[in-house]
């Protein structure tokens, strides 16, 4: 797809922290929307959305915060790390809730799965289930593969089926309850996109991140550039849809609450809002200078905030 949709500049700029940012979440249980950003600099921060100042920032990690999710309710923030740790905290002082200390290698991805429990992954080639009041080990092991180190996971809306990418370009679902494995799903990714005589020390086969939406279709995306669509089914995931706009790899999807948009970061910098009935992209968010590692999207969807490891936090409104 040669389409180039028109650019967006940011409203606002700042830069937030000392070292790439990897995950912006977005707050809005709070009495004042907030930012929340997780950095390789240790630290994730809690700001003030509308008044762009910072409210918090808090040491969290020993090799950089890769990943961060906000409890439904807003009260908490979790944490994970190549420190090999998962961490909760108190999102109103930055307290620490608890950690847990199972994974043997880098935690890339943690989220809520509900208020009181806590999904990660990691190279380690592990994915466990957190309870947050006893996190002295996992409540639960789901039962992986072994074919691969795991970049996200994500929770289907029926909380039937966890999918966890990863950089083996697969996508493993489990059952959520048991923690059997259900399939273990291979995708092509396409080489041809790239200069014919790009030479890879690792073929580009990372699956970033995946994400629902309310239907159990979901998205994924890729080191190939390209985002993809697939339908669950009870034989595993049937592609439905492939998207091109990105020029680079695809570092982060995410959809908007009532499935209007959705916004995809990219490893040149920029990024895509993309209009979810017709599937195409309508904005092209300019500004950063490196990586955008990951975008959020309030509830409105009037207001995205992109990552970057530029170090800065950059909002644009729609």
């Amino acid at each position: 797809n040669h389409y180039m949709p028109p650019e967006k500049n940011p409203v606002h700029s700042m830069v937030a922290h000392h070292d790439s940012i990897d995950f912006v979440r977005i707050n809005e249980k709070t009495s004042s929307p907030q930012i929340v950003s997780a950095s390789h600099d240790d630290t994730f921060k809690i700001w003030d959305l509308e008044k762009k100042s910072l409210v918090n920032s808090c040491h969290a990690h020993n090799q950089g915060v890769f990943c961060c999710d906000i409890s439904p309710n807003g009260k908490q923030i979790a944490t994970c790390s190549p420190d090999q740790t998962v961490a909760v905290w108190d999102s109103s002082n930055c307290s620490q809730v608890a950690r847990g200390t199972a994974h043997t290698y880098k935690v890339y991805f943690v989220t809520y799965v509900s208020e009181s429990q806590l999904v990660s992954c990691g190279r380690d080639k592990n994915v466990f289930l957190w309870d947050i009041r006893n996190m002295s080990s996992p409540a639960k092991s789901y039962q992986v593969s072994g074919n691969g180190t795991f970049r996200s996971v994500a929770l289907s809306p029926d909380r039937s089926t966890l999918i966890a990418t990863t950089a083996e370009s697969a996508v493993e679902g489990f059952n959520f309850e048991s923690g059997e494995r259900i399939f273990e799903h291979k995708v092509d990714y396409d080489l041809s996109v790239f200069p014919a005589d790009k030479q890879w020390l690792v073929e580009p086969a990372i699956i970033y991140v995946a994400r629902f939406f309310k239907d159990n279709s979901f998205l994924t995306c890729h080191q190939d550039m390209a985002i993809r669509k697939f339908q669950l089914t009870p034989s595993g995931p049937q592609q439905t849809g492939i998207l091109r706009n990105h020029l680079d790899f695809v570092r982060h999807i995410e959809i908007s609450e009532n499935e209007d948009i959705f916004v995809s970061t990219s490893q040149d910098g920029s990024a895509r809002i993309w209009d979810v009935s017709s599937a195409t992209p309508i904005w092209n968010l300019v500004g950063h200078n490196q990586i955008a590692s990951c975008a959020a999207i309030t509830s409105d969807s009037k207001t995205i905030v992109t990552s970057s490891y530029d170090q800065s936090l950059k909002i644009y409104r729609l």
